[in-house]
């Protein structure tokens, strides 16, 4: 989620993505949605963000602006103002974005990459462990439980005990075999 304000005119541009836009100075970067009811907004405020007005740019006065943004700073997290990290704007929406995270973090989890791989398993990570590294087969995933839905139980059979992904959310994940799983987000975290 980032919040910024409009600085300029309407315009379309056919070389970009979104080619309807408006230029924009972003100020506040949240690098995971923020649920807007958890703000405690007042109804109109509150409003302008549900239903037929929930739209990409919302026009706000000088006084909802300041009490949107002063409701925000309160807001926890360790990822305020993260402008960027790794080359990354925002949290990964993809699974290759998770890589690219992934790989700007090798240092801090101790890890080397020793191959990719466009089938199973995607990378051959070394991890150093005292003073010697060992080899593992990792999935990457955005969230943990989507490594279940494409592989069901062949995970075992086929060796890869290793996600890295940027939120664990699978909750059912069986106690054994072993299972590590790498959050990305907790680890930058533990960074920041």
């Amino acid at each position: 989620m980032r919040l910024g304000t409009v600085i300029g005119d309407y315009e379309f541009n056919d070389e970009l993505e979104y080619k309807h836009s408006k230029k924009v100075r972003w100020k506040t970067t949240f690098w995971h949605p923020v649920d807007i009811g958890s703000l405690k907004l007042g109804r109109d405020l509150n409003n302008k963000f549900k239903g037929r007005s929930s739209l990409t740019i919302r026009d706000l006065d000088p006084k909802e602006w300041d009490c949107l943004c002063d409701k925000l700073n309160k807001v926890p997290t360790p990822f305020r103002n993260l402008g960027m990290w790794g080359g990354l704007i925002q949290s990964p929406e993809y699974e290759n974005e998770v890589i690219i995270l992934f790989s700007q973090m090798l240092q801090h989890l101790h890890m080397r990459i020793v191959s990719f791989a466009t089938r199973f398993p995607d990378a051959i990570v070394q991890v150093k462990k005292k003073r010697k590294w060992e080899t593992v087969k990792v999935e990457f995933e955005l969230y943990s439980s989507s490594f279940k839905n494409h592989l069901g139980n062949k995970w075992e059979e086929k060796g890869c005990h290793t996600i890295v992904c940027w939120e664990d959310d699978w909750e059912d994940r069986p106690k054994k075999p072993r299972l590590d799983i790498i959050e990305l987000k907790e680890e930058l975290e533990k960074i920041l």
